[in-house]
């Protein structure tokens, strides 16, 4: 049996900056370890060396701006600093950072609003490759400015011509569908309580299709414990902000959806999600905790009802029932247009 050993060496600066991330509480992963390991950049410097193992996180739109903002206002704040103590950790601990996401929902409203996230992704790559010892001073408060890498040129008309070429990303429209269902529900169905959660995967049962973070956000949101914000449709305010609630929760769907294909499909990378977002930190973390037990609905004892959790847990076999819609003839995206039509009549007109 062969042995693979390392010896690595940091700044007792990262001591700090450790202890600033584990209170932050932003990194979101499926890794069988606790915080120690977690926010040990030496497991993951062995594991490339040792076995070749790449790890990537993935920026939700809150963090990336907290470290864009980091070198444009003239008042710093904590989440400013830690956004960019993060960016030092991952560069100690040869973690890539991807941003992509972050920078797709920036830019979906207009072609300006693509400009300016193709800037902000400009000035992040020379945030991303400037000096440790800078973002680590930075982060830490010994210094309020950063020196940027303006050697890292990024070519930004590429970029807005990238992230503007397709109207909608795959699967946003199916999630947007499940937001629009999940706020329908919520306010004009008359069951109550943990019941509508069984509403929810009915509807995903016979009319759509499953969303693991769809479905676990609908357990939490009807279950007994609810996380304050989940949800961020209200009936009761105006047409544009009920639009950019639905918006808003469809991004949080589309990050995690997208952060599940890269674990299934990736055998060669290992991913973790960093968010601001409690509530969709949370409902995250949930949805791993099933995907890592099978679909054991089990985890959520204490929340919901043991009679739910026994009727979730028969999902697998009501996922193959023969007279699903998913399974139908009528199976396409004028049938999804159709959904999506009727629910935007009932709650954003």
């Amino acid at each position: 049996m062969s042995h693979y050993s390392s010896l690595y060496l940091f700044s007792p600066r990262i001591e700090h900056i450790v202890r600033r991330l584990k209170e932050r509480k932003w990194i979101i992963h499926n890794f069988n370890c606790d915080d120690v390991d977690l926010y040990n950049p030496a497991n993951y410097l062995y594991n490339k060396d040792a076995s070749d193992t790449e790890y990537n996180l993935i920026l939700d739109a809150n963090i990336f701006q907290f470290s864009i903002n980091a070198t444009k206002n003239k008042q710093r704040n904590d989440y400013q600093r830690d956004a960019i103590a993060l960016i030092a950790f991952c560069q100690i601990a040869g973690i890539e950072i991807d941003p992509t996401y972050a920078i797709y929902e920036k830019a979906f409203h207009s072609l300006d609003d693509a400009k300016e996230a193709a800037l902000n992704l400009s000035i992040f790559h020379k945030i991303n490759n400037s000096s440790n010892d800078d973002l680590a001073n930075f982060a830490l408060g010994h210094t309020d400015h950063i020196n940027l890498n303006h050697k890292i040129i990024t070519n930004e008309d590429s970029i807005v011509e990238k992230i503007t070429r397709y109207k909608k990303l795959k699967t946003w429209d199916s999630l947007y569908l499940m937001c629009l269902k999940l706020a329908d529900i919520k306010f004009n169905d008359e069951a109550r309580g943990e019941k509508k959660i069984k509403k929810f995967v009915d509807w995903c049962i016979f009319d759509f299709r499953f969303s693991i973070v769809a479905l676990v956000f609908s357990i939490i949101y009807f279950g007994r414990n609810p996380q304050k914000k989940m949800m961020k449709f209200s009936p009761n305010d105006p047409l544009d902000v009920r639009r950019q609630a639905i918006s808003n929760m469809t991004w949080d769907m589309y990050n995690a959806s997208q952060y599940f294909e890269k674990w299934r499909e990736d055998q060669h990378a290992e991913y973790m999600f960093a968010s601001d977002d409690k509530a969709f930190g949370f409902v995250l973390t949930a949805a791993v905790n099933i995907q890592n037990s099978n679909g054991d609905f089990n985890f959520f004892r204490g929340q919901i009802s043991d009679d739910v959790i026994i009727y979730l847990n028969k999902l697998n076999s009501f996922q193959k029932m023969p007279t699903r819609s998913y399974k139908s003839a009528q199976w396409n995206g004028e049938y999804r247009k159709s959904l999506i039509t009727e629910l935007e009549n009932k709650i954003l007109t």
